[in-house]
């Protein structure tokens, strides 16, 4: 059943049409280190983290893709551009469900022959799971650069499947295995390239005169903005903001890409073993493509 706002915005022009979202992360590291300490010890470490997610969604489309921005003359309609998104989403509820799967590995073993306590320790982990949600949310015109922002929710379990195995120097070897099920989600608020002349020509609500409020919303949104030029300089990843985000609109479609690898992210999954090695693929990759049908 057709709601209200969905005739009105056929009445308007928009378009029915679909959004596609995939995403895809690779990550991992090894680690191999020696030291003479304590009689030697040699330690090593492989992981692996790995996800793929699909989801096809019904929507409406906005009347012209190829628009960010229309021309306004008043800065009341230029802050209500920037807060329109391009589709009107259907409830998610009877959508098509989400497709993709996620998986982790990790081989961790320290050989210690002079150690007074255990000569060796093994630790072996697997975990195989599905995707359980993929949406995004707040699709609009960014104000930090010439682009869209949105966020992206994912959700996933996996069945972790983990063996323990420690040899004391004198002594019976113990064994165990442990069975745990986990849900993780993935949470990421991408951004185009900052951009100062961008934010700088948006036209900012002029601040509450509460004495509660201590800054104003120019002020909130260069915070962010400084945040999001440390990420892009490869400084740091500052939470779930993600700088990078590029578009490319036809009157028809409209493609939002970001790809970020390298030594700047850290690892989406897993404890702080990832964080011993250098991470090696480090790879992730986020599509939306939005169709007029």
């Amino acid at each position: 059943m057709m709601d209200v706002t969905e005739a009105e915005l056929l009445e308007q022009g928009w378009r029915r049409g679909t959004l596609e979202i995939r995403v895809m992360v690779e990550q991992g590291g090894t680690l191999r280190e020696e030291t003479t300490a304590g009689g030697g010890t040699e330690t090593s470490i492989a992981w692996s983290f790995n996800l793929s997610a699909q989801r096809l969604l019904e929507v409406l489309v906005a009347p012209d893709l190829s628009q960010l921005i229309p021309a306004t003359t008043s800065d009341n309609d230029r802050r209500t551009a920037f807060n329109r998104s391009p589709v009107y989403m259907k409830p998610l509820v009877a959508q098509p469900i989400p497709r993709g799967q996620a998986s982790y590995s990790k081989q961790l073993s320290i050989d210690s022959p002079g150690s007074d306590n255990y000569s060796h320790l093994q630790e072996t982990t697997q975990g195989q799971g599905d995707i359980q949600s993929l949406r995004i949310a707040n699709l609009r015109p960014s104000f930090y650069g010439q682009g869209y922002e949105f966020e992206l929710l994912l959700s996933y379990n996996m069945l972790m499947n983990s063996t323990k195995v420690a040899q004391p120097v004198n002594g019976a070897a113990t064994h165990v295995e442990e069975e745990l099920p986990v849900e993780e989600s993935l949470v990421m608020h991408l951004f185009p390239a900052p951009d100062l002349h961008v934010l700088e020509s948006y036209p900012f609500a002029l601040p509450t005169s509460s004495p509660s409020d201590t800054s104003s919303p120019r002020d909130v949104a260069m915070d962010t903005f400084r945040a999001l030029q440390d990420a892009a300089a490869g400084v740091t990843l500052i939470g779930e903001l993600r700088p990078g985000l590029q578009w490319a609109g036809e009157k028809d479609r409209l493609t939002l890409s970001y790809s970020l690898s390298g030594n700047s992210q850290p690892p989406l999954f897993g404890d702080i073993t990832g964080l011993a090695t250098r991470i090696e693929p480090n790879r992730v990759e986020v599509d939306v493509i939005i169709k007029a049908l």
